[in-house]
């Protein structure tokens, strides 16, 4: 009886390092989805017999999904930052895959992206989770290849310990007790974008449109909570 072996190695992904505009910032991504090629089929009947023909029509990408820890992530905050304030940038950068001994596996870039989405965890004073922001980034362009080998440089440090689910403290000009507020919800900012296709080009450019801030809820003690019955009485009224 043989035993088939192989000396290649299943593919597996511990540790991911995010460079922006060919900077290598240390935030710890805990999970990347998406940054793929999508295409839409059609599917055409030809005359009265039961065969069709199938085939691509527009392509589109759908955006990166990243999850990451504020510690060591000014970059990407700065440049959340920037979208909120309808200070637009678009940023090139590359996530790279690498195993659990940092060793590169594969290499993700994008080109001319723009931050679409980005969400905040529930908050609870009672919590003992970690806290980590999740940002949708859509590009115009993405290369996907094998990475050439070498391990990643970016010091990844600590998963995430400066930042907990239960370390918030809410601020409202005029009503000093929201600051004994003990629980947020998730809540999610989003940038819209409109896809064009334009010319001979199978990609869309993207463009910014509107940006959309939730509301915010949140729970406090009733003991805390007169001025903020008092403003709700004022509102209603």
């Amino acid at each position: 009886m043989s035993t088939w072996q192989t000396d290649k190695r299943s593919y597996t992904a511990g540790y991911f390092e995010l460079q922006i505009d060919g900077h290598a910032t240390s935030a710890y991504l805990k999970s990347v989805d998406g940054g793929y090629v999508r295409t839409s089929l059609v599917d055409e009947p030809i005359g009265p017999e039961n065969l069709h023909i199938k085939h691509t029509s527009t392509v589109d990408i759908e955006p990166f999904t990243l999850d990451f820890g504020l510690s060591g992530a000014n970059d990407v905050l700065k440049w959340i930052q920037g979208s909120w304030r309808k200070s637009w940038s678009r940023r090139n950068g590359q996530i790279t895959h690498a195993d659990f001994d940092l060793c590169k596996t594969f290499e993700h870039e994008f080109y001319d992206a723009l931050i679409t989405e980005t969400a905040f965890p529930a908050l609870d004073g009672s919590s003992k989770e970690t806290a980590y922001v999740k940002i949708k980034i859509q590009p115009e362009k993405v290369i996907s290849k094998k990475a050439s080998g070498g391990q990643i440089q970016s010091k990844m440090g600590a998963k995430q310990k400066l930042w907990m689910c239960s370390g918030f403290r809410l601020n409202i000009d005029g009503l000093d007790e929201a600051k004994y507020t003990n629980k947020i919800e998730s809540f999610t900012i989003k940038q819209g974008v409109k896809k064009l296709y334009t010319g001979a080009d199978r990609f869309p450019q993207i463009e910014p449109t509107k940006i959309e801030f939730p509301n915010l809820v949140g729970t406090i003690a009733l003991e805390y909570a007169d001025k903020q019955l008092d403003w709700y009485d004022r509102y209603v009224s």
